[in-house]
């Protein structure tokens, strides 16, 4: 969804491509329980099935190789945090975080059918 909105950039690697919904549905004796399939991503736009079978392409792909990760380090979130400084750099007023908006008075709730 972050992707399709363009929310954001999407960094990594494509994922594994399965994404149809599982639900806790039956519980067994050992307390343990399973979990069918019941639901996939359908877009009503694009009229198919978003992920299934495929994944999600990232904008930017960055692995992160066993060796890197064993050693301690995160070559994806290093391009991330990178990313970011040279977005702030390059559009520094654009990313000001605006004030916390005041909060609401809950001291008495609103009823329907009321005007704000």
């Amino acid at each position: 969804a972050i992707k399709e909105k363009g929310l954001a950039r999407v960094i990594g690697m494509r994922t594994w491509g399965g994404s149809i919904g599982i639900e806790p549905h039956q519980d067994l004796v050992d307390r343990g329980g399973t979990t069918p399939p019941q639901f996939g991503l359908y877009g009503l736009a694009s009229g198919d099935w978003l992920i299934e079978g495929w994944g999600v392409e990232p904008h930017d792909v960055v692995a992160n190789p066993p060796g890197a990760v064993v050693a301690g380090e995160d070559p994806q979130l290093r391009y991330a945090v990178q990313h970011l400084l040279d977005q702030l750099a390059e559009h520094g007023e654009r990313w000001a975080i605006p004030p916390v908006p005041a909060y609401p008075d809950k001291s008495r709730p609103r009823m329907s059918g009321e005007n704000r």
